[in-house]
């Protein structure tokens, strides 16, 4: 009987290292394989599209004001500062007003105090933050930019599409799209947005931003010098455009045209590129020859009932000196750092008494 027991117990363990289950239930079928979900896009909605200006070259006249709050790090340096800007423009014939108003702690690029434009047609009219008295230039495309300013609207980022379907709605009696957006929604050269809440109104059909708001807390450690308010920090910005195609009469004050220089009267070579201007000095660069630019000084000079009082003239180089009045204009001449180029520098200044002064 033991011997029948053994040789059972025998034969189980042989069919267990042998691979046999005989008496073992079958596994159970492992699970249909699930699709991975795929998750849901975001909807998008195109926005504008809207033009470099803002859609404001279409207009004839129009006001612009800029609000612009910010604080935050620099350099390990704690900044922060309010901006008001205003912008009146006037096509034809050509008129503008700027007016930027910087207070607070800003960065170095961004001095504080009020800085001033008027153009009217071609004369240019200017008092940086910095400047003691107004000065004048000669208008052209690129005069104001040439001023280097504070530039506020270039904060100013249109989202190319949002998520949130556009509204339409009624500001100031016009039809206008109203889109919100958030940091997902913006992309900036150089500007990384953590966060941020945003609302543009563009004009319906033509895309004119008529307001603008953002709110948001921003990177920018890599942005243009230009406009690096902070490396890292928040910031408050609203935009409203005004007074389209309004009749606007922009007028010089009297203080402008009461301290504007006797530069501003002057003449100056066709082509001038303006290097510094100041209420008494003026400096610009010029493609002519030294002997070209001297020959039309003293042309127009003369004709302006200026008087020579010295002149020393090279090939590459020349100094004069002009009287009128009570006014002494000195005229330098010289090669610019640019080759085939010239620096033309003007200076007037009130004429000395040399002579003894008796009872």
């Amino acid at each position: 009987m033991r011997s029948i027991i053994k040789i059972s117990v025998l034969t189980a363990m042989i069919a267990l290292l042998t691979g046999c289950r005989f008496f073992l239930p079958a596994p159970p079928a492992p699970p249909p394989l699930q699709p991975t979900p795929t998750p849901t896009p975001r909807l998008q909605f195109t926005v504008g599209p809207v033009s470099a200006d803002l859609g404001r070259e279409a207009l004839d006249s129009y006001q612009a004001s800029l609000r612009l709050e910010f604080t935050g790090t620099l350099e390990e340096r704690p900044v922060s500062g309010q901006v008001e800007a205003l912008s009146e423009v006037v096509k034809q014939p050509p008129a503008r007003h700027l007016y930027l108003s910087v207070t607070g702690q800003p960065p170095r690029m961004l001095p504080r105090g009020v800085s001033e434009v008027f153009q009217n047609e071609n004369e240019l009219y200017f008092k940086k933050a910095s400047d003691a008295a107004w000065s004048q230039i000669t208008a052209d495309e690129s005069a104001i930019e040439r001023l280097d300013l504070f530039d506020p609207e270039r904060l100013i980022l249109i989202p190319t599409t949002v998520t949130v379907p556009p509204q339409p709605e009624l500001l100031n009696e016009r039809e206008v799209e109203h889109y919100r957006f958030d940091e997902l929604d913006l992309t900036g050269p150089a500007i990384t947005f953590e966060s941020a809440q945003g609302d543009l109104w563009l004009t319906r059909p033509d895309n004119i931003l008529v307001q603008y708001t953002l709110s948001a807390t921003v990177r920018m450690p890599l942005a243009d010098p230009a406009i690096r308010l902070f490396e890292s920090g928040q910031l408050k910005l609203s935009y409203a455009l005004s007074d389209r195609d309004a009749p606007l009469e922009i007028r010089l004050p009297e203080t402008v045209t009461r301290e504007t220089s006797a530069l501003a009267a002057l003449p100056q070579l066709p082509d001038a590129q303006i290097v510094t201007a100041f209420p008494s000095l003026l400096e610009y660069t010029s493609a002519i020859s030294a002997i070209s630019a001297t020959l039309f000084y003293r042309e127009q000079l003369n004709a302006l009932d200026w008087t020579e009082e010295s002149a020393e003239i090279f090939n590459e180089k020349a100094s004069l000196t002009f009287s009128k009045e009570d006014q002494t204009l000195s005229l330098i001449i010289a090669p610019a750092e640019t080759s085939d180029t010239i620096k033309i520098v003007l200076n007037v200044e009130a004429k000395k008494n040399t002579g003894d002064s008796s009872e």
